[in-house]
């Protein structure tokens, strides 16, 4: 057989591997079912998520019935603080220089209130 010319055998192995990759493929598909899994997590990350409301109301209740109202009102209106240390120290992210002054300012607003 001369180089260039159509090999049966050849093109009828690579087909049938073709075929049995499909099978595979398909078999893998079947026993994994991403689908069903995927929607499983989705439904596992939505009622966790609904918890998390119900678990801050009730921190805050308790936090207004042991704490003083001004303090624990005060910490409550300053969680958007939190992100933006947790971006500094792990994320390495940098303020501007307005940014700053304005973390500054709710911390230091928060120190004086909280041992006034």
């Amino acid at each position: 057989m001369t180089q260039g010319q159509p090999n049966p055998d050849r093109d009828t192995t690579a087909e049938q591997q073709r075929t049995d990759l499909a099978a595979t493929v398909d078999a893998l598909h079947a026993t994994m079912d991403i689908p069903r899994r995927a929607k499983g997590k989705v439904h596992e990350d939505v009622e966790r998520i609904k918890r998390q409301p119900a678990t801050a109301l009730a921190a805050y209740l308790y936090a207004l019935r042991t704490e003083f109202v001004t303090v624990a009102v005060v910490l409550s209106s300053l969680y958007p603080v939190l992100p933006v240390i947790v971006g500094i120290v792990f994320l390495s992210e940098r303020l501007r220089r307005s940014q700053a002054l304005g973390l500054a300012a709710a911390l230091t607003a928060t120190v004086l209130i909280a041992v006034a």
